[in-house]
């Protein structure tokens, strides 16, 4: 009974309150009605009162109560939106003229997975699209330094919560705020745990992840650093972050050498990795850390020189590019 209604809630769109109670319901019904109502929003009461729902089906039981309740604010965020735009979500303080977030945007980025952020995105674009060409510019600057800026009262900014929720809609907004907005993913803009908001996104999903390796980076895992560039004939080299790994580790800082000469690239590392050479590949880490955090080799011998005078190879990687 309960697996054949999950069916049926997947497709409907307009069924708002539902009466389960004393239906017998166990472990594997709830955890289908748990499934099909995690893309609904219109369920916004749910019984399920006197069913024989297990431990197991308990904590389903919870997120299925934290989805209809994500639907009500989401249901109630639509309607304020429908009368009042933009300002249901930002305004203006008389005194100041400075513009400020509601904590309606607060509520909607810490309900559940983050797909009322879906509506804090719209608003936001379609303020952005309504604006004159003259002044598109100024209300992004004005917006950046406003979301950069706020936080809610656990000490988070905007981008911080999107990037660790697990809603499409959520990543879409994070997308949004960091391209279009120019919201910053690094730097300066920190939660009260010293974070970053790319932190925050490499330890979500693997959509989240693999955004946020994407984004500003070389080779999806490389943030090259603003100053400390050096250039000669031969090659450039760049100071950067591995933003694949934790601060805490010691290979997150690396100096990044590209070298366009594939002849004397290969030579290189046939001088630095000797007869372990074929033993690697484009991507392989040569180090890695041992129960200390200390770095070790990936395999005896892997860098032929004393690392106490020469800068240990950590990796190397192979990308054709439009010269071959």
């Amino acid at each position: 009974g309960a697996i054949a209604l999950a069916d049926v809630l997947k497709e409907n769109a307009t069924l708002t309150t539902l009466g389960l109670g004393g239906n017998e319901i166990g472990n594997e019904g709830a955890i289908a009605l748990a499934n099909a109502l995690k893309k609904n929003t219109t369920l916004t009461e749910l019984e399920l009162e006197n069913n024989q729902i297990g431990g197991e089906g308990a904590q389903v039981k919870s997120n299925i109560l934290d989805i209809t309740h994500r639907n009500r604010v989401f249901h109630r965020h639509k309607d304020d939106i429908e009368v009042d735009g933009f300002s249901s979500y930002f305004a203006m303080n008389e005194e100041t003229g400075m513009l400020y977030i509601k904590e309606s945007v607060w509520e909607a980025a810490t309900t559940t997975d983050g797909l009322v952020l879906g509506l804090v995105h719209n608003v936001i674009r379609e303020h952005l699209d309504a604006c004159k060409e003259d002044d598109l510019q100024s209300t992004k600057d004005e917006l950046k330094t406003l979301l950069n800026t706020s936080r809610n009262s656990d000490g988070s900014p905007l981008l911080h919560l999107a990037a660790a929720r697990t809603s499409a809609k959520a990543l879409a907004l994070a997308q949004y705020l960091v391209k279009e907005i120019g919201v910053d993913l690094d730097h300066a803009v920190t939660d009260k745990e010293g974070r970053t908001a790319r932190d925050i996104a490499m330890a979500g999903n693997s959509e989240t992840r693999n955004w946020a390796k994407s984004v500003g980076t070389k080779l999806g895992r490389y943030r090259i650093e603003e100053e400390g560039r050096y250039s000669s004939g031969s090659c450039t080299v760049d100071f950067a972050t591995d933003v694949t790994k934790s601060k805490s580790d010691p290979a997150r800082n690396v100096a990044i050498k590209i070298m366009h000469n594939r002849e004397k690239f290969d030579r290189e590392l046939k001088q630095r990795l000797g007869d372990f050479l074929p033993y690697t590949r484009s991507g392989f880490d040569l180090y890695t850390k041992d129960d200390s955090g200390a770095m070790i080799e990936n395999g005896k011998g892997s860098n032929r020189f004393d690392v106490d005078h020469v800068v240990p190879l950590l990796r190397y990687h192979i990308i054709e590019d439009f010269e071959g």
